[in-house]
């Protein structure tokens, strides 16, 4: 993974993580990630973009969040 989509999950989750009060300067942190990430690559859509990073985030929260595997008793 690319340490540039890597902070944008970063800055991502967050945003999700964040009280009401800490959540506009996380989004505004995000946004500006996003603007410079934007205006580095001229093909690159904002939109898709952000669906991917959503994406990511999502699959790296499952992958975060799954059980441990227990050993079968004996």
């Amino acid at each position: 993974m690319s340490p540039e989509l890597e902070e944008l999950i970063r800055a991502y989750d967050a945003v999700t993580l964040a009280d009401n009060e800490q959540a506009s300067e996380a989004w505004k942190a995000f946004e500006a990630l996003m603007d410079a990430a934007v205006a580095r690559r001229a093909h690159l859509d904002r939109e898709r973009l952000k669906r991917a990073v959503h994406h990511a985030h999502r699959r790296r929260q499952r992958a975060h969040d799954k059980p441990t595997t227990l050993p079968p008793k004996a």
